[in-house]
């Protein structure tokens, strides 16, 4: 499917979101992600195509990818995608994932985001709040330092317990669940660089969590917050 490239807006330090206008409607659920296709000459290793969580609600008019970018030496693919002109035209493909809210509405919720792993639970949270589907959640949102928090606004809801943490340091579940309390009940969404997300979910795990509680997002190239 094509999709027109609109505006690009700076969230945070080395943090941008891309706006989107598809060709026909894309039907998805808040959380799932897509392969975007920006065609550049002279790619890198990683090629012309890259996955991305949206950012964006299904409530919204456009579609959206937030993610940061190395002011030192960004990737080919993130190059191209942050030089595009307003009207230029790439690739997406379908919604895909089930990094998705339970069905059931009474399910409390964990949301653990390491840095740029926040794109699903900014969707997330934007849905309910637009659609008033209030939930009970808890948010921990890890950064390396204040200047990368994203989305402040939209996170800090009447519904959402939101805890910034921005000192960059690496956390395991024991250390969070000071602040979460009893997990027996809840569901935990993990997002973030792989290295985080799964250590985070098999610790979880060792707590007694089970495997059904838990459900990841890897953001892969990221090896930390």
């Amino acid at each position: 499917m094509k999709a027109r490239f609109i505006r690009s807006i700076k969230d945070a330090e080395h943090i941008y979101t891309y706006y989107f206008e598809t060709e026909k409607f894309l039907r998805y659920i808040a959380g799932q992600f897509l392969e975007f296709h920006v065609h550049h000459e002279h790619p890198d290793d990683r090629g012309q195509k890259r996955w991305f969580t949206l950012s964006s609600s299904p409530t919204e008019t456009h579609i959206a990818i937030t993610t940061k970018i190395d002011p030192l030496k960004p990737s080919s693919f993130k190059n191209a995608l942050h030089h595009l002109t307003p009207g230029t035209e790439i690739e997406v493909s379908e919604a895909m994932g089930d990094f998705v809210l339970p069905k059931d509405a009474s399910t409390p919720l964990v949301f653990i985001a390491g840095g740029i792993g926040v794109t699903p639970f900014r969707s997330m949270i934007t849905w309910l709040t637009q659609t008033q589907h209030t939930r009970e959640v808890q948010l921990l949102y890890l950064t390396q330092d204040a200047s990368q928090v994203a989305f402040k606004e939209e996170l800090d809801q009447p519904f959402v317990d939101l805890h910034i943490l921005s000192d960059g340091k690496r956390r395991n579940a024991k250390e969070l669940s000071f602040i979460l309390g009893n997990i027996e009940s809840k569901h935990i969404y993990i997002s973030g660089p792989e290295p985080m997300a799964k250590a985070l979910a098999t610790d979880f795990k060792a707590m007694g969590a089970h495997h059904y509680q838990v459900v990841t997002d890897y953001f892969p190239g990221y090896e930390s917050i």
